[in-house]
């Protein structure tokens, strides 16, 4: 090999050891600005705490995000793959599915006998919430794809006797909804505090209706910051 050759490959080399130099520099000062973001973010939520047993929990919490960051960080994500790994990790971590359900057999957990009027309930092994009777995919149900509030939208509960009215037959390939449909009750008849009934009327597209009962609410539970 001859010395302009020679010296040649030695001056790409110190270029290219150089940009890659610059290039793991500018990745260490991203995931530094990331990772300075989120611990102050977290701080702030540490300094809202006005108990020391819910100052304890968000400094475990502040730990156990810090150790996501962290390990997020080393990855050297570009502003797509970043978006992509996070949301299915919040799939993942919710129980989710990340393609279609089938419907096939091998989705379907051991029956159970403790379906309504003796039916064999199967759950589905890819997604927790979604249930068959039978071995009969016609019966596929999910049972948090809908929520009712009987306070005006302070707070939600799901209710299978109360979901039959709304639910839609499932067809599959079938991917559970983003978001439960969120359906606004008020109960027919009187019904003791923390209690429920499917005596009701829907009010969801009445806002008054859901004002009255939210204000009925926050009266009824003393000092509430609801």
């Amino acid at each position: 090999m001859s010395f302009q050759k020679l010296n040649k490959r030695i001056t790409m080399t110190i270029k290219n050891h150089k940009q890659n130099e610059i290039s793991d520099a500018s990745e260490s000062s991203e995931q530094n600005e990331e990772t300075s973001f989120a611990r102050r973010e977290l701080e702030i939520l540490e300094k809202a705490c006005d108990t020391n047993d819910g100052l304890e929990m968000q400094k475990e919490v502040t730990k156990c995000v810090m150790e996501l960051m962290d390990v997020f960080g080393k990855q050297g994500h570009s502003g797509f793959s970043a978006s992509y790994v996070v949301n299915l990790f919040k799939n993942l971590v919710e129980g989710k599915p990340l393609s279609p359900l089938t419907g096939d057999e091998d989705e379907w957990g051991e029956p159970l006998d403790w379906g309504r009027n003796g039916a064999v309930v199967q759950q589905n092994r890819r997604y927790s919430a979604l249930f068959r009777e039978n071995r009969d995919n016609s019966t596929a149900h999910c049972v948090d794809d809908i929520v009712f509030s009987d306070n005006g939208g302070v707070t939600w509960f799901t209710s299978g006797a109360k979901a039959q009215k709304y639910r839609k037959p499932i067809k599959f390939p079938w991917m559970p909804p983003k978001e439960p449909r969120y359906v606004y009750i008020k109960y027919t008849k009187e019904v003791p505090a923390g209690e429920t009934c499917d005596e009701f009327i829907d009010i969801t597209d009445d806002e008054n209706e859901q004002r009255i009962l939210r204000e009925k609410f926050r009266s009824e539970v003393d000092g509430s910051c609801l």
